[in-house]
């Protein structure tokens, strides 16, 4: 016997087994003990819901869905895994959707500065030549992110998976690897956008944008960390139900908000609609939120109700910017919509209440 390729071959084989142990160490890391669906899931939903439902693109330019779910649907999975896994709950999410907002709009369209940005003149509406930005288009644009982009599909997804509740869905591994998408995304999207719209923001804007996201992640990842022995103990919530309507009624509101430039409303009429009508959804949801007889079902509620918004909104949207020629395609993704929340719904029934951390 070859004694020397013997030894070759044991040290090849522990090569091999270390390499194989090394290999199931991470992927137990990243998908076994990692509870991966919810994320796919939410990757891909965030985008149909920011985009397709709302109308801004239509089902024919399904093909952008793969950057999207780069940007959006990275953006989304890591700021909620930042948030579950630091324990610093719904507050936090809320913020960093406002930063995932400001990013999107000032970095990667630009559609803050841009004057002509698709060709729609977003910025005439409550034009300020100080900032070379429109006050309505900024606080609307950047809202609709917070609340529809980043917290009703995340508010959605963890309907959809109640068992896992609000426990992180990833480890350190996969929440690098999801926060390395969002940038992709981004890249990609920035990349496109000033190949088609030839415009580039001042030093300034981009100094001015940066210093807000940074101040606002500060503020995000500063706060107390939440715990469930802090909820607030009595008091009897509505039904999930009454929360639901009580979202689609806000979440109406805020967008009818943009139907009153076209009655004369000055700009700055219609950023005090628009900020009155989230001053009561936050404070409700802020009161609400912290007793201890709120619960996943009231939460996916208000995700359910703010989604319902899009499906007739979007509507509104498809046929403004697109015409009447997709609105079949697009009433198959509202009902594909209006099934995915009967499916949640029928879900938070069957679940046991998970754990509550906020």
């Amino acid at each position: 016997m070859n004694l020397g390729g013997a030894q070759e071959w044991r040290g090849a084989a522990r090569n091999v087994v270390t390499f194989a142990t090394a290999a199931r160490v991470l992927a137990a890391r990243f998908f076994m003990k990692s509870r991966i669906v919810p994320a796919w899931v939410l990757l891909i939903a965030t985008p149909l819901i920011a985009e397709y439902l709302l109308g801004s693109l239509s089902i024919a330019e399904i093909g952008a869905l793969p950057v999207l779910c780069l940007m959006y649907g990275g953006g989304a999975v890591f700021i909620r895994e930042v948030a579950r896994a630091t324990k610093r709950g719904w507050p936090t999410i809320v913020i960093l959707g406002v930063a995932y907002g400001l990013i999107e709009e000032a970095f990667a369209t630009q559609s803050l500065f841009n004057p002509h940005y698709l060709g729609l003149r977003l910025l005439d509406y409550g034009y300020l030549p100080a900032f070379g930005i429109s006050g309505n288009w900024t606080v609307y644009v950047i809202s609709l992110h917070a609340i529809w982009s980043i917290c009703v599909p995340i508010g959605l997804v963890e309907g959809l998976f109640p068992r896992e509740g609000e426990a992180p869905w990833l480890g350190t591994v996969g929440r690098s690897i999801f926060g390395g998408l969002f940038v992709l995304g981004l890249v990609a999207v920035f990349t496109f956008t000033r190949r088609t719209e030839h415009f580039m923001a001042s030093a300034a804007q981009f100094a001015i944008a940066g210093v807000l996201v940074v101040l606002i992640v500060a503020v995000a990842l500063t706060r107390k960390r939440q715990r469930g022995s802090e909820a607030v103990s009595g008091g009897h919530p509505p039904r999930p139900i009454i929360v639901a309507v009580l979202a689609l009624a806000l979440g109406s509101a805020f967008e009818l908000t943009q139907t009153l430039q076209h009655l004369g409303v000055p700009w700055w009429g219609t950023v005090l609609g628009m900020a009155a009508v989230e001053a009561v959804g936050v404070t409700y949801l802020a009161r609400a939120g912290v007793r201890s007889t709120w619960s996943a079902a009231h939460r996916y509620a208000a995700a359910a109700g703010a989604l319902l918004v899009y499906c007739w909104w979007g509507i509104h949207v498809e046929m403004a910017l697109h015409g009447s020629s997709g609105l079949v395609a697009h009433a198959f993704l509202v009902i594909l919509t209006l099934i995915t929340l009967v499916a949640g719904a029928a879900r938070q029934r069957a679940a046991k209440p998970p754990h509550r951390i906020g």
